[in-house]
């Protein structure tokens, strides 16, 4: 199963999956909810309707993979290339927690 199509939009504390019609429109989260205050349900509005848009970002960022290899592993400086291990590998996780 794949996640509702986007884009998601922030309408309020609530998050659209805006489509070409009103009537086609869907709810993806509702942020207003207690114990939390307004700003973070603003916040989270916010961050929930971007995540598409991450997801993408994330899976062009693993493309280029293929192309970081061979400077990772000549690097001189080893803290860059570990470093560039360390975001792809965050970049595999975001994927990972994203997609079923």
């Amino acid at each position: 199963m794949s996640h509702t199509l986007g884009p998601w939009v922030k309408e309020g504390w609530t998050v659209i999956a805006d489509r070409k019609t009103r009537s086609r429109r869907g709810m993806v989260a509702s942020c207003a909810s207690a114990p939390m205050y307004e700003s973070q349900w603003e916040a989270n509005a916010h961050l929930i309707a971007a995540a598409p848009d991450l997801l993408e970002a994330c899976k062009s960022a693993l493309k280029i993979q293929a192309l970081w290899y061979p400077i990772v592993e000549s690097l001189e400086n080893e803290t860059e290339g570990q470093a560039l291990s360390i975001m792809l590998n965050k970049f595999e996780q975001a994927i990972a927690k994203a997609t079923p």
